[in-house]
């Protein structure tokens, strides 16, 4: 039998900024960076959380794991190799 906790979250009240009202967190493409990690990292927590009920699913983030784990060890040792100056 498994059983499940309810996580709640709770976030600080939005303030409005700006002559649209906007709200901070809202970003245009223009302002936002072209690779923002937060997205790809809340994709990751997401696929873990999920994956506590779905073994196929956590045998995949694993793997993704693992892959990402290599990618930084080769830039490390690439990193070492030349330098950060020349990186």
């Amino acid at each position: 039998e498994r059983s499940f906790r309810v996580l709640i979250f709770s976030a600080p009240p939005i303030r409005r900024t700006g002559s649209w009202g906007s709200f901070p967190a809202i970003r245009t493409r223009k302002e936002s960076q072209p690779h923002d990690p937060g997205g790809k990292n809340a994709g990751i927590l997401a696929a873990k959380i999920l994956a506590t009920s779905d073994n196929a699913l956590l045998e995949k983030v694993k793997a993704y794991a693992a892959e990402l784990k290599s990618q930084v060890e080769a830039k490390d040792a690439r990193l070492q190799e030349v330098g950060y100056q020349n990186y």
